[in-house]
């Protein structure tokens, strides 16, 4: 279905975004909202005080795990700047000059594969200004607060859940524990 969306799309990058929002918010509402209903505040406190209470690694942690922690999240930083490109496809800075790639209802558009150096004036200045005032709201509104929101919701839902049901834990069972 989303490839529907995405291919049928004016431009291939609106409709990924529009795409995205929809699954990522969808997925967030439902763990909120079940979280809500589910999870008591006590634990709810305890799991926003453990993302803000700094600590050491638990036992049992090795160094080959450490370091693919710090490796996933170079990795994922990384790919975001990768992706800025969204806001080339949006228009920002000179954006709206290097064109983009259209779905089938899209216009054609040479899309150029340098970028665009802009004059340096006072309007241009302010366009990179509010860039860059939308990549900061992005990158620490969006990113930072969804990922602390991706991380608390179902931990606390889990850390719950091994409390009621009183089942250990185990690598094999991890993954299929929340059973409904």
């Amino acid at each position: 279905m989303s490839s529907v969306i995405t291919v049928m799309s004016k431009k291939v990058s609106r409709g990924l975004e529009l795409t995205n929002w929809f699954l990522v918010g969808s997925i967030l509402v439902g763990l909120l909202i079940l979280d809500l209903l589910v999870v008591p505040f006590s634990v709810w406190w305890e799991g926003i005080r453990g993302l803000l209470t700094p600590a050491a690694p638990p036992e049992g942690i090795t160094a080959t795990q450490l370091g693919g922690l710090a490796g996933f999240t170079a990795l994922s930083s990384g790919l975001n700047w990768y992706v800025m490109c969204h806001y080339r496809d949006k228009g920002y800075g000179m954006g709206h000059r290097v064109g983009f790639i259209s779905g089938i209802r899209g216009e054609r558009t040479e899309l150029l594969a340098t970028g665009f150096i802009f004059p340096d004036d006072d309007k241009n200045s302010a366009m990179w200004r509010r860039w860059l005032r939308l990549l900061k709201i992005d990158m620490w509104g969006v990113f930072f607060g969804g990922a602390m929101l991706g991380m608390l919701l179902p931990t606390i839902l889990m850390a719950h859940m091994v409390a009621v049901t009183g089942e250990r834990l185990t690598d094999e069972n991890i993954p299929t524990f929340v059973k409904f």
